[in-house]
């Protein structure tokens, strides 16, 4: 199985269409189709979003182009194209000293790559920046001067995706979040009516259900917040489920 195919796979089985891969990634709907068709192959940086967006890592899209290395063949999507064929070349032109110094740059240059775009995958486990003061699951709560620490999770579809992690405080969102449960953000400005997210409403922390001028608390027991003219509000995300911190 092509790099590609695996692309589409991984898409297809957390249900997303082109488009919505392309907006997670941040390239067009046309450049996912070339990816999966081997057309062409994306650069580093857009690797490091596809494996967010697709909750995998390096092994699983290249297992199949490593396997075929080890048995010394090379598959249609892993040919050497024009440039590379030159640069065989040029490599096999090379006395033993050239060759030695040319490998010497690329083991150098592939373990930096390793550690560089790929450290969040590593060993199945990502790691996420988790603010320390609670988003309201309640009344709200005063936001300012907030720290941050680095908290570690399983890799998957869902922490891939996320930016960082907010504590919850209170049981306005239960049954869905409950006090004390961590809940995973997606940094966006805006969120749909009827998704949960996490505000900011005249310097107040909340995590609720965006409605038409307020917020909604799903817990009965607790009331909406009105949004009124006049008010600050900011939106620091869409939030896309719980950690899991079980390793």
């Amino acid at each position: 199985m092509s790099i590609g195919n695996r692309i589409r796979d991984a898409r297809e089985n957390l249900g997303l269409s082109r488009g919505q891969l392309a907006d997670m990634v941040g390239v067009t709907i046309s450049a996912i189709s070339n990816y999966e068709n081997n057309i062409s192959f994306p650069k580093e940086p857009i690797l490091f979003e596809l494996f967010r967006a697709l909750g995998c890592d390096a092994n699983y899209l290249f297992q199949d182009n490593m396997r075929a290395a080890q048995v010394g063949g090379t598959s249609p999507a892993t040919s050497p194209d024009a440039g590379e064929q030159q640069l065989l070349l040029k490599y096999r032109a090379l006395d033993d000293h050239g060759r030695q110094l040319v490998d010497l740059v690329l083991d150098k240059e592939h373990e930096r790559m390793l550690n560089t775009v790929f450290p969040l995958v590593q060993d199945n486990v990502i790691s996420i920046d988790a603010y320390n003061f609670p988003a309201s699951a309640g009344s709200g709560m005063f936001f300012s001067d907030v720290q941050k620490t680095a908290v570690q999770a399983p890799a998957n579809a869902m922490t891939m995706r996320a930016d960082f992690a907010v504590p919850v405080s209170g049981s306005s969102m239960e049954p869905d979040f409950s006090d004390g449960d961590t809940v995973l953000i997606k940094s966006q400005p805006i969120v749909e009516p009827g998704e949960i997210g996490i505000f900011i409403v005249n310097g107040q922390l909340y995590i609720k259900q965006l409605g038409e001028n307020r917020l909604i608390s799903k817990n009965p027991a607790y009331a909406d917040i009105p949004l009124r003219e006049g008010d600050s509000i900011y939106c620091m995300g869409l939030v896309i489920g719980k950690l899991q911190r079980e390793l």
